[in-house]
């Protein structure tokens, strides 16, 4: 201490001095330490506040993943947040555009799956209903050989299908659109009469067709 040697100089007693210089030192230790710990407390308040929409949107990414795709993320991070400009912000709306557009593709995927189910049965029914008549054994050689061949238009139908069944599992994103074609509607139609013509005639009814040769229409074939 500099004044040491001028107050041993001077005779006076350094215990008073020594005593204060002590006082002090403890004193600036224990403001350190409580400044310290007020420092590290408040670190702790913030993080968590800032944490607490980061485990939010944990929380409704899980949801999402789980197949909750109408989950509200405004209610799940708070609305300050999810209407925030800054980078919480743009993650809870990329999170509600996600389970949006996730939402989408659950409902196309249904709907697909829907259709296929419809429209199998069609084809199941034909190829029922050719083939019991073409067991009982009464139909001549050229009839049967049409009846064979609508057999095997329909099985080529119901592959068709279960290979969009298979395609429909292993989907992972937005199913593609099939591509649309010009279709003869005259064609389609005649291969409509033909597979329910068994059951008219059971029932004594008669198909007519009136269709234009030349009417074409753009979609899906089958």
């Amino acid at each position: 201490f500099p004044y040491t040697t001028l107050f041993r100089s001077l005779g006076a007693p350094l215990k008073g001095v020594e005593r204060t210089i002590s006082l002090m030192r403890e004193r600036l230790l224990f403001a350190s330490g409580a400044v310290f710990l007020l420092a590290v407390i408040v670190a702790l308040v913030v993080a968590r506040q800032l944490a607490r929409p980061l485990v939010a949107m944990q929380n409704v990414a899980h949801k999402i993943a789980g197949g909750a795709y109408d989950v509200d993320v405004a209610a799940h991070v708070g609305s300050d947040v999810a209407t925030s400009s800054d980078e919480l912000g743009d993650l809870a709306r990329s999170l509600s555009s996600l389970a949006s557009q996730l939402a989408a593709v659950e409902a196309q995927r249904r709907e697909l799956l829907g259709d296929i189910s419809h429209e199998i049965g069609t084809p199941v029914t034909a190829i029922q209903g050719y083939a019991e008549t073409l067991a009982r054994g009464t139909t001549d050689a050229e009839t049967a050989k049409e009846f064979v061949s609508i057999i095997h238009r329909h099985a080529l139908r119901i592959h068709r299908l279960v290979s969009d069944l298979v395609l429909l599992s292993r989907l992972e994103g937005q199913p593609a659109a099939k591509a649309k074609e010009p279709v003869s509607i005259l064609e389609i139609v005649g291969h409509v009469a033909a597979t329910v013509r068994p059951r008219a005639e059971e029932r004594r009814a008669r198909i007519e067709i009136d269709v234009a040769a030349d009417v074409v229409a753009l979609g899906d074939p089958d």
